[in-house]
């Protein structure tokens, strides 16, 4: 605090803030950002009010309690508090950015920051599929950018504005997204030198090359908004080259290992004890994980909760963000193509868990998108981006 404010400053601030007595926690930054605020603040005060005598050597002496508290009497009254709230974020801002230390990053590390800006260069000059929208597709795209500067407290906007790397370790989890973004974008030319680079370094479980043909490349087969047969075909030709098949060994699919998810400080639960969840706990946490990835849900940390106990009315329900014809799909594909799980019909279920962003969900529209969706199957219409997208995390999930 003390290398951002004066000495003299500082222990009137800090006796300040203790009579705030706020209800939650404020952030280092903040506190920060408000004293450097409130130091020049009181400052232009000091010198309005004595003029020619604010000098650096009288402000010492200018710079105490009792002047303090007339200062905020006056700031108190303040009415039109537009430009205060203009120059607090430009504070803040900078107090954020301070943190920032050099980053070193190699051309083929995986960075969601730069694979936004390469995205939104090729949507703007390459012929996209039907019915895709650009502005979807890149506001998805900066949702994990969003999470990540709310997670470490940096600021979105000047970060986009910097092009500042936010480089992805391949033990994250999703990581076949960030890099399926990647290469949507990336140049043809060095698919499989990024590849290689990625196989090199690769820390994640299993073999990378596996990875990429089962995770990756399905990623972007169904993502991408434009065609990429070509991105694909250079894909699979470096699968083609490094795979390798190891002996198969007959194992319960009971004691297969699972790839270890976020709890998100849910307890473990056994299966039989999930009204609405058919299979693990370790597979619903998976689909959180991959649900907040997607942009299809907001984080909440009763998620799993909401599958465990039979309600007749709903409580509380999941805010679904995307479209509801995306939730019935997901529905219809976890229960295994069926209308209905343990006699409860699905358009029901999609009721009783989830609402959209203003209302609940209405059970007749529901079943009516529910019967559209199987009537398109059946005359086999192809899949819209977001179905496409709803599909690939269903995939992911590994179900059985």
């Amino acid at each position: 605090m003390k290398k951002h404010i004066s000495d003299f400053f500082a222990p009137i601030y800090e006796a300040y803030f203790l009579t705030l007595k706020e209800k939650t926690p404020v952030k280092e930054n903040e506190k920060i950002a408000d004293a450097i605020f409130h130091e020049r603040a009181f400052v232009e005060w000091l010198r309005i009010q004595f003029k020619k005598k604010l000098t650096e050597k009288t402000y010492p002496k200018l710079a105490n309690a009792n002047n303090f508290k007339n200062y905020l009497k006056s700031y108190k009254k303040i009415k039109n508090r537009k430009e205060e709230f203009i120059t607090r974020k430009l504070i803040l801002d900078q107090v954020k950015l301070a943190k920032l230390k050099p980053v070193s990053k190699y051309e083929y590390d995986v960075d969601m920051v730069d694979a936004f800006f390469r995205t939104e260069k090729i949507i703007s000059v390459v012929k996209t599929l039907e019915g895709f929208k650009k502005e979807d597709f890149l506001e998805a795209m900066k949702q994990p950018i969003i999470i990540y500067c709310k997670k470490v407290d940096l600021p979105f906007e000047l970060i986009l504005q910097m092009k500042y790397p936010i480089v992805v370790p391949n033990t994250t989890y999703g990581f076949e997204a960030y890099l399926g973004r990647t290469l949507i974008a990336f140049d043809e030319n060095k698919i499989e030198a990024i590849l290689g680079y990625q196989n090199a370094i690769w820390k994640g479980k299993g073999l990378f090359a596996s990875f990429v043909e089962h995770g990756v490349y399905r990623y972007v087969k169904n993502n991408s908004p434009f065609d990429n047969n070509i991105r694909l075909a250079k894909i699979m030709n470096w699968v083609e080259r490094n795979r390798y098949f190891l002996p198969h060994h007959e194992v319960s699919k009971n004691k297969i290992e699972k790839t270890p998810t976020l709890n998100y400080g849910i307890k473990k639960t056994d299966v039989s004890q999930f009204h609405y969840w058919p299979y693990s706990e370790d597979s619903l946490n998976k689909l959180y994980d991959a649900l907040i990835l997607n942009n299809k849900i907001n984080e909440n940390d009763s998620f799993c909760e909401h599958f465990k106990k039979y309600n007749i009315l709903p409580k509380n329900p999941i805010e679904w963000k995307v479209s509801q014809k995306q939730l019935m799909y997901l529905l219809y594909l976890i229960y295994k193509e069926q209308k209905e799980y343990c006699s409860i019909p699905i358009h029901k279920i999609a009721e009783i868990l989830f609402k959209n962003t203003k209302a609940n969900f209405d059970a007749k529209i529901l079943n009516t998108l529910l019967n559209q969706l199987i009537d398109d199957f059946k005359t086999r219409k192809p899949l819209s981006i977001g179905l496409k997208s709803i599909k690939t995390i269903f995939e992911s999930l590994n179900l059985n």
